[in-house]
């Protein structure tokens, strides 16, 4: 029973294979015969639409270019006002902002020394000391960098003489 059941799914598949190798030697065939003039023909005929879309788009930006201008002729003291109440808009933000800016920054320094005296108060005695010794460090390899340089420039000045 399984055999005859599978019988027509290999006929339809059988017939499906067949049908495609056909359509591809028939291709592969075609392409072999064509000749160069019938490929010409095509890619003319591409380049025939190419060129007609390109008019029609040409075409249609010419006419939204013409609207557009046509609508500022129309428009243009409308326009104008809208340029000019955005420009004194601006003029008045920026001096706001000049205005506050002035404000805000003291009381910004004011709150950064206090969270500075407040972390200075709250440091353990450990941290001060690390602190201590890196601005010790610190000190020691500036003050060798300032010797290496005095004997460079010396070296220079027994040079030059």
């Amino acid at each position: 029973m399984a055999s005859e059941h599978q019988k027509p799914t290999d006929d339809i598949a059988t017939s499906v294979a067949l049908a495609m190798g056909k359509d591809a030697a028939r291709r592969a065939v075609d392409g072999l015969l064509s000749s160069d003039e019938e490929r010409a023909r095509e890619d003319g005929a591409k380049s025939k639409s190419r060129r007609n879309k390109l008019i029609v788009y040409g075409i249609l930006a010419l006419l939204v270019l013409v609207g557009v201008a046509g609508m500022m002729l129309r428009f243009w003291p409308w326009f104008l006002l809208l340029g000019l109440i955005g420009f004194v808009g601006l003029y008045g933000w920026s001096r706001i902002r000049k205005r506050f800016a002035g404000r805000t920054a003291p009381a910004a320094d004011m709150l950064t020394e206090k969270a500075e005296t407040k972390l200075r108060v709250q440091a353990p005695a450990d941290a001060q000391d690390e602190v201590r010794d890196a601005q010790a460090r610190a000190e020691a390899n500036a003050l060798a960098e300032r010797e290496i340089e005095d004997e460079l420039l010396a070296m220079k000045a027994r040079l030059d003489k």
